[in-house]
Parts: structure tokens; sequence; C-alpha cells
């Protein structure tokens, strides 16, 4: 059986419409959501280790996913 345990997940968009609909699906689910619009929120994290699964936006107004992911 899948462990259904809630994750804690960080939504990584540009488009303020989008976090929030990611946002409100994810959490029906039962899992806690972080958002972050820019490449600069997402780097100025100090919560790593909390993180289960990160949906990332390929292209931010200040940045790629290429810069986020190493």
């Amino acid at each position: 059986m899948a462990d259904s345990s809630p994750m804690h997940v960080l939504v990584v968009d540009d488009d303020p419409d989008t976090r929030a609909n990611l946002r409100d699906i994810l959490e029906l689910d039962g899992h806690h959501v972080e958002t972050a619009g820019t490449t600069a929120e997402v780097l100025a994290r100090d919560n790593w280790p909390e993180i289960s699964a990160i949906l990332l936006d390929r292209k931010l107004p200040d940045g790629t996913a290429e810069e986020i992911l190493p």
C-alpha cells in the first residue's frame, strides 16, 4: 500500500493564479504547501530539509529551473 502521509510541497511559478490553483489542489489532499514566484525567493529559502517535493516552472522572471536545481 502506498504511503499517503502529507508532503511538504514547494510550488514555484511566476503566475499567481497557477500558484494559487496548485496550492488549493494540493491542500485539498492534505499537503502542506509553500509558494515562490521568483528564483530569488527560492534561493533565499533555508528550510530545504523540510521540502518533500517541488513543482518548478522552467522559466521565471529572474532565472531558469536549471539555475535553481543544482
